[in-house]
């Protein structure tokens, strides 16, 4: 994601928006090339981000780096009167995110939830102000995004719920597709820039490959307006199975499929082809609006991502524990070398979860758990620590 970012801002520069100023990476010998080619740019690199915040006249700082990092890397950034443009997850705790909203008084941090700039998704949100759809009463989500050994072994908190005494709580709907989560609570919110947060959730996370967090989870939750949520997001599977949104209210309803490229819905059909791409650069240009004292259009502060963050704390603490799918369910697979953990029948069951609302529990499946509902509206902590070392 650093060199997507890189490459943005380049463009951006070259359009006068903003001036690249210093990279900071340790990762010196992996980089020779893209250090070389910044050098010759007169961009300055850095080792370590603390001598390049100690080093350089900064009116902003790119935080693109591995989860569990995120929270003391912002704070610094804040301390030195920065403006932030943070990854996501933010952070993985909802007591890190307090802190960091207490810190933040200026609203200086802005969130790369950039999938809500996309097209499709400020069309739908439009047309939710506007009634079409009439009174939202469900939202459903799922998705297959297979993960293989490459992307598990690419980094040392790849899969892992702790680094050190550091949260990390890496997965599905807590990295690669947080977005969609993130989606919800934007399209749940009762003006253009809104966002909601859930009461309560009810959620199943699971094991598939041996990892210490968890690769396969589904939830339901409850809006305090009256919206029911369903999700099921998984990377254990051979198959990819693009992600699919669905919203339906009184009046209408709308569909979000192909990775986001494509909307069919009661008021129309969308197609965008690059929807990622155009909403990374869209999500940038709002950044850089923001910092001039003119933004135009919906962009993630920090206390906007409460709603994800507590959805993700609360299923979590919902669970109880990560399940682990006992290897009589699971087989292994190898693409190109590449090795892949999958559930036979596990897309299919993802699939019912998606058109009928039930949690893989409610679907008789063997190796599935029943988990209890809990209330999140006032959740301020989550002892991850104690709750992965439950037996």
């Amino acid at each position: 994601m650093g060199y997507s970012h890189l490459q943005t801002l380049r463009q951006l520069e070259a359009q006068g928006r903003l001036h690249l100023a210093a990279v900071a990476d340790p990762m010196a010998e992996k980089l020779a090339y893209q250090i070389a080619d910044l050098k010759v740019a007169g961009v300055r690199w850095y080792p370590a981000y603390e001598s390049m915040l100690n080093n350089e006249d900064l009116d902003a700082v790119v935080i693109a780096t591995p989860i569990f990092l995120h929270a003391d890397m912002a704070r610094k950034c804040l301390e030195r009167g920065l403006y932030v443009y943070l990854e996501k997850p933010p952070v993985p705790l909802i007591q890190q995110l307090e802190e960091l909203i207490k810190i933040d008084q200026e609203k200086r941090v802005r969130l790369v939830f950039q999938m809500i700039n996309s097209e499709i998704i400020l069309k739908l949100k439009q047309a939710v102000i506007e009634g079409k759809l009439g009174k939202i009463q469900e939202m459903r989500i799922s998705a297959c995004w297979p993960r293989r050994d490459s992307y598990y072994n690419r980094n040392k908190w790849v899969g892992k719920m702790m680094v050190g005494e550091h949260p990390v709580f890496d997965g599905p709907a807590t990295n690669a597709l947080a977005h969609l989560i993130h989606n919800a609570m934007f399209l749940a919110g009762d003006s253009m820039a809104g966002f909601g947060a859930l009461e309560e959730i009810q959620a199943e996370l699971y094991r598939v490959r041996p990892i210490e967090s968890y690769d396969l989870i589904c939830f339901r939750g409850r809006f305090p307006s009256g919206i029911n949520i369903t999700a099921a997001l998984t990377h254990a599977t051979e198959e990819l199975r693009p992600f699919r949104f669905k919203i339906k209210g009184t009046k209408g309803w709308a569909e979000i499929s192909k990775d986001g490229m494509l909307m069919e819905s009661s008021f129309g059909t969308l197609f965008c082809e690059q929807p990622f791409e155009t909403a990374f650069r869209r999500s940038y240009e709002s950044f850089f609006d923001i910092m001039e004292g003119c933004p135009s259009r919906p962009l993630t502060c920090l206390k906007d991502s409460r709603g994800y963050v507590k959805a993700t704390n609360g299923a979590m603490l919902s669970s109880g524990e990560i399940f682990t799918v006992d290897t009589a369910f699971s087989r292994i697979y190898n693409e190109n070398s590449d090795q892949g953990y999958d559930v036979p029948g596990l897309a299919d069951l993802i699939d019912r979860t998606y058109h009928e609302g039930l949690l893989f529990s409610e679907c008789g499946v063997p190796w599935a758990h029943t988990t209890p509902t809990v209330a999140i509206q006032k959740l301020t902590s989550l002892d991850l620590q104690n709750l992965i070392s439950q037996p």
